[in-house]
């Protein structure tokens, strides 16, 4: 079975290094980026199976929104991943401009076994 391919996008560098790091361990393949634009122009030059980005790469930001609506028709699971998952409206609005899951950021381990799954 060929490994899955996935993108990972955050303005914490330390988060990618080492999330990127556990998934290889995992033997998926991992690309990242920093910035909203990054994600956008790594997704329309390679397929992925699965494109996980952060919602606020500023203060207050919601960059994220505007990369779900680009990359919607890329990659078949789009994953926010935020710590505003709780907050009233958020995952409503994440799946209204194409995410198909929506994970708090502080359950890594649900974020994790979403990225291994199959499908």
């Amino acid at each position: 079975m060929k490994p899955k391919k996935i993108l990972i996008g955050d303005d914490n560098t330390e988060f990618l290094t080492s999330f990127s790091r556990a998934l290889r361990r995992l033997e998926i393949e991992v690309d990242t980026a920093t910035t909203p634009d990054e994600v956008t122009a790594k997704a329309q030059k390679t397929r992925y199976d699965k494109i996980v980005t952060d919602l606020d790469y500023t203060d207050g930001g919601a960059e994220g929104y505007q990369v779900l609506q680009e990359i919607k028709n890329l990659a078949p699971i789009r994953v926010l991943y935020t710590a505003r998952a709780g907050v009233e409206g958020v995952k409503q609005e994440a799946e209204r401009n194409g995410a198909t899951h929506v994970i708090n950021k502080s359950d890594v381990s649900g974020l994790m076994r979403l990225l291994k799954e199959e499908k």
